[in-house]
């Protein structure tokens, strides 16, 4: 889907930002996660530079936009995107607000541009299991194609126990399929594995020979193929699921491990991430002992734009900000998918979501009178923004307009706190870990970082430290109770969210697992979900990816770093975060008594809850 005619950015333009110096944050932190995370490979072998990554961005946002006026006989007028866009190249480099991780990875690139898959732009899907008794294969399928292009996904167990699972039949004739090395390939031959034991049909073998080896690149999505394995163990891992239940009803179980390992099997492929959340009955004991690893022991192995208020002069310029952050938003709507289920759904909701990040930061800085106030004004200026822009597109406003997103490596780009979260410590030291032979690596080492190879990948991994402040009068965990935290959510809630605020709210299991019931009870109006974590402290382990200091080794540390340049930098693939970054999260770390003792805390607090809440109701 070529387009001869693309909109773009003037050149004189862009050239005045072709040797401007980056903002980004945390003491070379921000720049590294962007070279690792987000620079592309070009067509000479050399990666982006950040002015270079904005202009892809905003270009291909642009011509999303073109594409739609024009095809729709609207009327373009090249003088006004111009302006506008080169306003929103501004706002972006400067980071006063970011597109999503996956926006800065995907936008103007071959995967919108000529392959038109612009699912991949997208941050969120759900698909609901309740009619799996006609299509037993398609929340599943749908499932592993969103996660493959980087869409979290949610899912629901409505479909349990709604049919008997057949299984393969052993008078029938075997089938053998031989998986083309695609994205379509992969999620096809999910989908025959399921049918054949849901059908009942002949079982179905699987030729792995045409899947390329494990660490050829991949061209278009970057990085590295991982083999067939991660596929062949997943297929494997099904068969002994539905195996075991073959002749039953399908359960709540059965439904959620399928999802997590179709999970496990696309993150096995280094570029891609994703992300599950699976919704369930609260009164429902098989759903609720899901992470109870004492009753599911096999379990314990499973491991939207942002604008940033914190880097603005004023509420005038957040408010310009807002507009720029919406028009991208807003734009990504334009984009079809290959799911017509959810082209209808999109084509009439135009849900987005404006997030905010920084908002620790903001508080400490101007406090929460003030942001309310932005946040309250802000809302009411999108509604406004959603109006003109609806108009001017000819489509349908958007059902909703702002949230909170956790956020993750794209805040640490701009130097800011995830999403509406309260940092563990001021000081601490932030480890990454990147290729042994990563081009990244000199560059680090020059500047005085301390580098060491990762415990456990000594022969292909390295690590880097490097030393963060979040700036004075931030306060931390330790200084805010649940209570405080819930309020935070239900403020942003109430005067900026209407999509969901995402929160996970940190307790201590000794001081207020016991106030869980009472907070839910009070809050239940004020939020439309929460998360809650336990605060327990296993001591530590080897190259944590956080690790809390004080001022004074922080200050150490900082003062035995030199300049950081990584100048032109060539032939880096993209390498994608394990471990934590806040939206994600692998805790391979985690022993599996540990693991079970934190699950015994979360579900013991939580049943304890529901049953308070029950009976409160009755």
């Amino acid at each position: 889907m070529k387009n001869q005619n693309r909109f773009s950015l003037s050149e004189n333009f862009v050239n005045k930002y072709r040797r401007r110096k980056a903002p980004f944050g945390f003491n070379g932190l921000g720049e590294l996660v962007y070279n690792r995370t987000y620079s592309r490979l070009k067509d000479d072998g050399k990666n982006e530079q950040w002015f270079e990554t904005v202009q892809r961005v905003v270009e291909g946002t642009f011509n999303m936009q073109k594409r739609h006026i024009e095809a729709h006989g609207l009327g373009w007028n090249a003088w006004k995107a111009q302006h506008s866009a080169q306003a929103m190249y501004d706002r972006i480099f400067n980071m006063k607000f970011l597109p999503p991780g996956r926006g800065l990875w995907a936008m103007g690139t071959p995967i919108t541009e000529e392959r038109g898959l612009f699912a991949a732009l997208n941050n969120c899907a759900f698909v609901s299991t309740e009619n799996i008794s006609s299509d037993f294969s398609k929340p599943f399928t749908f499932l592993m194609d969103a996660s493959m292009l980087g869409v979290g996904v949610g899912f629901d167990t409505k479909g349990a126990g709604s049919f008997i699972i057949k299984g393969p039949s052993e008078t029938r004739k075997s089938e053998t399929y031989t998986i083309p090395d695609t994205r379509e390939g992969w999620v096809d031959s999910l989908r025959m594995l399921l049918e054949s034991y849901s059908h009942g049909t002949g079982r179905i073998e699987f030729d792995y020979s045409a899947i390329r080896e494990a660490g050829v690149p991949i061209k278009g999505f970057g990085g590295e193929s991982s083999g067939p394995q991660p596929l062949i163990d997943l297929h494997s891992d099904i068969r002994r699921i539905l195996d075991a239940e073959t002749g039953a009803p399908v359960s709540i179980t059965s439904i959620v491990d399928i999802m997590n390992l179709i999970g496990k099997c696309v993150v096995a492929g280094n570029v891609r991430r994703t992300a599950e959340i699976v919704f369930g009955e609260a009164d429902n004991d098989e759903y609720l002992d899901l992470k109870n690893y004492e009753v599911n022991p096999h379990r314990a192995e499973y491991g939207w734009t942002s604008p940033f208020p914190n880097n603005h002069d004023s509420l005038d310029d957040y408010l310009e900000t807002l507009k720029y952050a919406y028009l991208y938003a807003k734009t990504v709507t334009l984009g079809q998918t290959h799911w017509p289920e959810t082209n209808r759904v999109m084509l009439r909701n135009r849900r987005i979501g404006c997030s905010m990040s920084g908002i620790a930061q903001f508080v400490a800085n101007r406090g929460v009178g003030q942001l309310r106030e932005w946040m309250d004004i802000g809302y009411g200026h999108i509604q406004k923004l959603d109006a003109k822009y609806s108009d001017w597109f000819a489509i349908p406003k958007s059902i909703k307009t702002t949230s909170i997103k956790p956020s993750g490596t794209v805040s640490l780009l701009a130097g800011a706190t995830p999403g509406i979260h309260f940092p563990e410590s001021r000081y601490y030291i932030r480890r990454m870990r990147i290729g042994i032979h990563s081009n990244l690596l000199p560059a680090l080492t020059k500047a005085g970082y301390t580098v060491e190879p990762a415990f456990g990948s000594e022969d292909t991994t390295m690590v880097v430290e490097i030393p963060v402040d979040l700036g004075e009068g931030v306060r931390t965990l330790d200084e805010v109770s649940m209570w405080e935290q819930l309020s935070m959510a239900a403020l942003a809630q109430r005067y900026w969210a209407d999509n969901q605020v995402s929160c996970t709210v940190t307790f201590d299991p000794e001081t207020e697992g016991s106030q869980i019931a009472s907070a839910l009870d009070i809050f239940q109006y004020q939020l439309k979900g929460i998360s809650f974590l336990p605060k327990l402290d296993f001591g530590a382990y080897p190259q944590m990816p956080y690790e809390s200091i004080d001022a004074e080794t922080y200050h150490d540390m900082k003062s035995g770093l030199g300049k950081l340049s990584f100048g032109r930098i060539k032939g880096e693939e993209v390498v994608i975060e394990r471990f934590c970054d806040n939206d994600v999260c692998e805790i391979d770390f985690v022993a599996p008594d540990e693991a079970s003792e934190i699950a015994e805390v979360i579900t013991e607090a939580v049943s304890q809850a529901t049953e308070e809440v029950v009976e409160s109701a009755e």
